[in-house]
């Protein structure tokens, strides 16, 4: 991604230098979300989150089998919804065939 001109900056959800906005700009185009168990950040909301998206942004999220509630209402809100707590997809044509014994 570097070598495509991106500039990346990596928190953690409970990092108090969080923030998605400096004087009413955005500070980033696009944020790749991978914290599908997290219920809340310290220094943003999912409502942040939301605004970013309406205002143009672009979100990636990634999830798990354990996504938690408070990620599962962020998606929903976008029209995407997860299975139930647990699911997992399983592609039985090129896996690890120690997953289809579960």
């Amino acid at each position: 991604m570097i070598a495509r001109g991106h500039h990346l900056s990596f928190f953690q959800a409970e990092s108090q230098n969080l923030a998605l906005k400096v004087y009413g700009e955005s500070l980033y185009d696009n944020i790749i979300l991978f914290a599908p168990t997290i219920d809340s950040f310290s220094t943003i909301s999912f409502e942040n989150l939301n605004e970013f998206v309406q205002e143009g942004g672009s979100i990636l999220l990634a999830a798990n089998r354990d996504v938690s509630d408070a990620v599962r209402d962020f998606a929903e809100s976008f029209g995407v919804s997860f299975d139930k707590k647990g699911t997992e997809v399983i592609d039985h044509f090129e896996n690890d065939v120690t997953l289809d014994s579960r």
